[in-house]
């Protein structure tokens, strides 16, 4: 069996082994209109990034609406919302100096990054989502090459879930695509 069979088998069983988590979503003192589902994320941009503010705002709007729409259409169900800031990671000294140890010159440490950025985050009020954008190659040396995204992160309903995705302007849509599988 592939790698991309073998991922597909194991993205269906997590979304069906999930799937009953997945409307008590928690919400951590916001809002929420009844029956609707509500995915909180926060996308911190990083340093290897090198595009414009406008041009990272459209690239996670194809991103997010892609994502919306493939969730929308596996659950079968209109009323999932996925909310989101962009942050910079320079507004976080703290968190840039803990995933500095997980970067070479081309690629990052996917499990140690994943790592940072939960550790980071778990004493605040985090969203359920944290994303690392990223312009680093996610590449894990053996069966991930070259990924739009990556997490090791497998419930919502527990915890915030820690995620990579690649800065790839040019295939915003299959980056939704991936965001949607991790979820």
């Amino acid at each position: 069996m592939d790698a991309h069979r073998l991922m597909l088998c194991i993205w269906l069983w997590l979304v069906c082994a999930s799937v009953q988590c997945l409307p008590r979503v928690r919400l951590s003192s916001r809002q929420q209109i009844e029956g609707e589902t509500r995915i909180t994320i926060d996308f911190y941009i990083d340093d290897s990034v090198d595009a414009t503010e406008q041009q990272v705002k459209d690239y996670l709007r194809t991103v997010i609406f892609t994502t919306t729409e493939d969730l929308q259409s596996y659950f079968v169900v209109d009323d999932i919302h996925l909310p989101y800031w962009i942050k910079y990671i320079g507004t976080e000294p703290g968190l840039e100096a803990a995933l500095e140890g997980n970067k070479n010159t081309d690629y990052i440490y996917l499990d140690g990054a994943v790592d940072v950025l939960t550790a980071h985050f778990i004493d605040q009020n985090p969203p359920d989502i944290i994303c690392l954008v990223t312009n680093y190659t996610i590449h894990n040396g053996d069966n991930i090459r070259k990924a739009y995204g990556y997490s090791k992160d497998h419930t919502l309903c527990k915890s915030v879930v820690s995620m990579l995705l690649a800065y790839a302007p040019d295939t915003a849509g299959y980056a939704g695509r991936m965001l949607s599988e991790m979820i």
